[in-house]
């Protein structure tokens, strides 16, 4: 069975009406991609390095470093390194989030020794809205 025949008149508003949804779908699109370039270009190691905030011992040799940068002015990022005597640092993980949660006394973090020598960080926010977080180092 075929479908009814449309009238030129409701095949034009249909056209139309499909241009315009692609039309918001593809500048949707942009407008994100638009903000993802905006946001990791921003935050470029050679235009807006790390500074160290904090270093903790976790075992003999092996010391974590907590490290800040704030690119843009709505969001913060900080990344945990475990530093070993004669080795290149090793980064354990990486958090970006509005500055109010990494406000100093807003957020607590810990190191331990993880299995097979790597290291384990707990992130832990004081703001119960923020779910804490554990970093693993990768072999």
């Amino acid at each position: 069975m075929r479908p009814p025949e449309l009238s030129p008149g409701r095949r034009r508003v249909l056209r139309w009406v499909a241009m315009g949804v692609s039309l918001t779908s593809v500048a949707s699109v942009a407008l994100v991609a638009v903000l993802v370039v905006r946001t990791e270009s921003a935050f470029d190691e050679a235009r807006c390095p790390f500074v160290r905030v904090s270093v903790r011992p976790v075992a003999p040799g092996v010391r974590v470093a907590d490290e800040r940068r704030q690119c843009t002015p709505d969001l913060v990022e900080h990344r945990w390194l475990a530093l070993r005597s004669g080795k290149a640092p090793s980064e354990v993980g990486r958090r970006r989030l509005s500055p109010a949660p990494f406000a100093p006394g807003a957020y607590t973090w810990t190191a331990e020794p993880g299995p097979r020598g790597l290291v384990k960080v707990h992130l832990l926010f004081h703001d119960a809205k923020i779910r804490p977080s554990l970093y693993e180092e990768l072999p």
